[in-house]
């Protein structure tokens, strides 16, 4: 039963670093997609 419970703790807590890993790489992603973005407007705004 102790084994059990290790190891659900261990899936949990697994489990908090996956969503935060991918907080941060969601995040990431959506910095780049705006700069790349931004970057795709500029020439628009010399021409």
């Amino acid at each position: 039963m102790s084994i059990n419970n290790e190891f659900q703790y261990i899936i949990k807590k697994s489990n908090k670093e996956y969503n935060y890993l991918s907080g941060k790489i969601n995040y990431c992603f959506l910095l780049v997609s705006i700069l790349l973005l931004d970057l795709s407007y500029i020439p628009l705004d010399f021409i």
